[in-house]
């Protein structure tokens, strides 16, 4: 996962109980889409319960996981009908 220009806002809030960041990657109409192969590729990587991955942003690099505790980790939804190009959002949490 990188974050030149993939997804068009990063937030972060305060630490949780358990002491990771959350982070939500939105991907907005009219600011970011995404095309199927780049959705399948996030799905399946957000089917892998408890899996960390590498997210690069900017200059930062961080552990990740899905939080599949605030469902849903992964959502994704066409531009239009039966289009090839989605909006969406995934919600992380460092570890």
């Amino acid at each position: 996962m990188t974050g030149d220009g993939v997804f068009a806002q990063y937030q972060r809030t305060s630490r949780t109980i358990t002491g990771g960041r959350l982070v939500t990657l939105l991907a907005e109409d009219g600011e970011t889409w995404l095309n199927l192969d780049t959705v399948k590729a996030i799905q399946s990587m957000a089917s892998q319960a408890g899996a960390t991955f590498v997210l690069i942003w900017d200059e930062e690099t961080m552990a990740v996981q899905f939080r599949h505790n605030d469902p849903p980790a992964a959502a994704f939804q066409p531009i239009w009908p039966n289009h090839g190009l989605f909006i969406g959002t995934m919600k992380l949490m460092t570890v």
